[in-house]
């Protein structure tokens, strides 16, 4: 007798608060060596949210997806384009699995937004810390930190980008042995 299937859905997001360098020179960086290293380096973005917190809910992020794909049989894993997505993934299982990883799953929503929180409560001293520290190894006046300041998403913007989901529908086995949902 067949078990009764599910395929679940995990989604997780957050805006990073990334900021592109636009001028890496203003940052020390000799552009001339840095595009003939260029098949060997990339220049990322600076973020605002400090290393160490980032790294925190990477971790996080990862404990929840390794749980999830462990109960059941990986579907797909899409992490878009976006930056803001950090986790997508479907996941066949069990009924019970799926119950199963639903009562942990409540356990890291709460963890997932008590971060979040915190990140939240930290908003304004990591703004001025990040504007501290590009000001001075830049020399940025008060007019290229407007312009950086619109790329970073208001408290509530921040606040709003964290989201954490669990979905599920039925997975039904058709006559050619192939699922659909």
């Amino acid at each position: 007798m067949a078990k009764e299937l599910v395929l679940a859905s995990l989604r997780m997001e957050r805006n990073p608060m990334a900021i592109p360098i636009a001028d890496p020179s203003k940052l020390g960086i000799d552009v001339k060596m840095l595009k003939k290293l260029d098949d060997h380096i990339e220049l990322g973005p600076m973020y605002v949210v400090p290393k160490s917190k980032r790294e925190i809910m990477d971790r996080l992020a990862e404990q929840i997806i390794t749980d999830f794909e462990s109960r059941g049989a990986v579907e797909s894993q899409e992490d878009e384009d976006r930056e803001e997505v950090f986790a997508h993934r479907v996941v066949s299982m069990t009924k019970t699995m799926y119950e199963d990883f639903l009562t942990a799953f409540k356990r890291y929503e709460q963890e997932f937004y008590g971060l979040r929180d915190e990140l939240v409560d930290q908003y304004d001293e990591m703004i001025e810390e990040f504007r501290s520290l590009y000001c001075k190894a830049t020399g940025c006046d008060e007019e290229e930190w407007n312009k950086i300041k619109k790329m970073i998403p208001s408290q509530t913007q921040f606040r709003d980008s964290f989201k954490i989901s669990l979905d599920r529908a039925p997975f039904v086995l058709t006559s050619d042995g192939l699922g659909e949902s």
